[in-house]
């Protein structure tokens, strides 16, 4: 337990109960063998590197130091959520300044997020799953209308919102 976690998550923790463990057993997600902790001869914790196993059903298999092994369970590798933007506060800035910008959504990944600037990744600040902030400069940016977009894992990118940039 669990038997499903997102695909951005690096060190994934889930309980798994049996029969038979010994020390040393590891869990193994597809092929590869997971952080394994021996609690009891009925149960194993692992943690699990869910962005290099990827999205999809995947096979969690627990093998004994005697290389016999239990059949598999079935875990879900769920794709990262693709972000949706829909405001910018401000909406526009001033040739020169530098700004502090909020945008509001859904879906932004604490630490993971990014906003991007015509594509361009910027220091990006996630504040909840719906409240992202990011600051911008625009002393060499020309006047105009300029997309703004969200990253996620797995190069999920949301919606565009412009920010226009004023005299």
């Amino acid at each position: 337990t669990p038997n499903e976690g997102f695909a951005y998550e690096l060190n994934f923790k889930v309980t798994i109960e049996g029969t038979d463990f010994f020390k040393g057993a590891k869990v193994r997600i597809g092929n590869d063998d997971a952080k394994t902790t021996y609690v009891s001869k009925t149960q194993l914790e692992a943690e699990l590197n869910l962005a290099l196993a990827g999205a999809g059903d995947k096979q969690l298999t627990v093998v004994n130091p005697n290389n016999l092994s239990a059949d598999p369970i079935t875990f879900k590798v769920i794709p990262s959520p693709a972000p949706q933007l829909t405001q910018l506060l401000p909406p526009s800035g001033h040739v020169g300044l530098r700004m502090k910008i909020k945008a509001i959504g859904k879906n932004f990944i604490k630490g993971l997020s990014e906003v991007l600037f015509q594509a361009v990744p910027l220091p990006t600040r996630v504040i909840s799953d719906t409240e992202i902030e990011f600051d911008v400069d625009l002393k060499n940016t020309s006047l105009g209308k300029y997309p703004i977009q969200v990253r996620n894992p797995g190069n999920r990118v949301s919606n565009e919102l412009e920010f226009t940039v004023l005299d």
